[in-house]
């Protein structure tokens, strides 16, 4: 129970850090970087620095010394993670030992029962009523909404073409599912996500929302575009034969939708070897 507004504020979380900040509150420190174009303007349009980082460390009781040291009102914590930082993995269940702490609802966090897209905005709201700042969440959901549909309205040639966002992370090619957060955006500009469950993939390691697949199983993706949202990921992610790539930074909506520049299509052949080149130097 939160009985005042809370005047220090640590996140343990990208989605909630980028929420505090919608709601012009920046967290005295946070587990997540704000070394990202978004976070850094809005630190400017605050007049703020950025925030200090909590100690990494598998090391659940170091994890909380660390982290009880900022002295914070309330926590705001991500969803859990299997592995990495002990405040998302041992820790998370006592960050409460630190601070009052808000969690993401159950169903929030369950994507078998609930879209798991949807979930930032039950951040967004629930974040709000914490901060004392429902009204200006209500108002930034609403922009949110008007701003995509603007978009989709400015690019009907979005209309019905299949997309898929991908990334390669430890040699492991990945294409996130259709009801993760950046696949509904996509889908309310128009594009219809590829259905991670009508092809053959590796196990997703714990992580929701993204399908791992195999060289041989990432030929079977067939979309109209590959969207692959980090410019450095852009340049060592193998891309299927089968959709042209979009390597983008997608800061914002509007950079997202004006990325226009289509890599060579390779061959099946090509595609493989260079995955499989990509993976042993990852590994090595």
């Amino acid at each position: 129970m939160i009985d005042e507004v809370p005047a220090r504020v640590v996140t343990t979380g990208m989605e909630q850090s980028d929420t505090v900040l919608a709601l012009g509150v920046v967290p005295v420190a946070t587990e997540v970087s704000f070394d990202y174009p978004w976070r850094e303007e809005k630190l400017t349009e605050l007049g703020a620095t950025q925030p200090e980082r909590l100690l990494s460390t598998e090391r659940a009781d170091d994890a909380l010394t660390d982290l009880v040291q900022f002295s914070p009102d309330l926590i705001i914590a991500g969803g859990p993670e299997p592995f990495g930082n002990a405040l998302l993995a041992d820790g998370y269940l006592r960050l409460t030992e630190a601070a009052p702490s808000l969690y993401p609802t159950d169903q929030a966090l369950d994507p078998k029962g609930y879209p798991s897209g949807v979930s930032w905005r039950e951040t967004l709201t629930q974040t709000g009523a914490a901060l004392g700042k429902s009204v200006e969440a209500a108002a930034v959901l609403s922009s949110i909404d008007e701003a995509l549909a603007g978009y989709a309205a400015e690019h009907p040639e979005f209309a019905g073409k299949t997309i898929a966002v991908a990334g390669n992370s430890a040699g492991a090619f990945n294409v996130i599912e259709e009801t993760a957060p950046m696949a509904l955006v996509l889908k309310s500009l128009g594009f219809v996500p590829i259905d991670t469950s009508k092809i053959e993939h590796l196990d997703n390691k714990g992580i929701m929302s993204v399908a791992y697949l195999s060289p041989e199983q990432a030929a079977q993706i067939d979309v109209d575009v590959m969207l692959i949202p980090d410019k450095k990921a852009a340049i060592s992610t193998p891309t299927p034969d089968s959709a042209p790539a979009l390597p983008t930074q997608t800061e914002s909506c509007s950079t997202a939708v004006q990325a226009t520049r289509i890599t060579r299509r390779e061959t099946p052949s090509e595609y493989r070897q260079r995955f499989r080149s990509h993976g042993e130097l990852m590994r090595s």
